[in-house]
């Protein structure tokens, strides 16, 4: 485990089939990350408005609001850009996608399915790469 200092500490997971997000949620929390679900980006939206975020895990594909969607939205909000923001999808697996999502601002492209220590590493990395960021320059 790592040490909590350079860890996030509490993950937005955004993915619109509940069985999926589950899954999402315990391998997590057994590595000793707090978990806030959401079914989808405006679902996301209002959680961010109302709690503290420090990493954003979201599938591509949902509706009414899709995964690039909600990054372009949370990269456009002054309190929330800085928030790193990955993309988990078996759907949109190409580098196609990948590029699309890098242009609305994404910090990282993971293609499903990943090992739980992949994607722990993910995590800690893209957030560990936000907290070297210019905070007066979040681009």
């Amino acid at each position: 485990m790592l040490t909590p200092s350079s860890t996030p500490k509490k993950i937005l997971v955004v993915e619109d089939d509940a069985t999926n997000r589950k899954l999402l949620r315990v391998m997590l929390e057994a590595e000793g990350f707090t978990i806030v679900e959401a079914a989808d980006g405006a679902a996301a939206l209002a959680l961010l408005g109302q709690q503290e975020i420090d990493v954003i895990l979201s599938d591509a594909v949902m509706r009414p609001m899709d995964g690039f969607r909600l990054c372009s939205e949370v990269k456009k909000n002054k309190e929330f850009c800085r928030v790193p923001f990955i993309i988990y999808s078996c759907t949109y697996a190409s580098p196609r996608y990948e590029k699309e999502a890098v242009q609305v601002g994404v910090d990282k492209f993971i293609w499903k399915p990943v090992p739980t220590k992949c994607l722990v590493e993910a995590i800690c990395e893209t957030f560990t790469e936000s907290q070297l960021k210019d905070p007066d320059n979040p681009a």
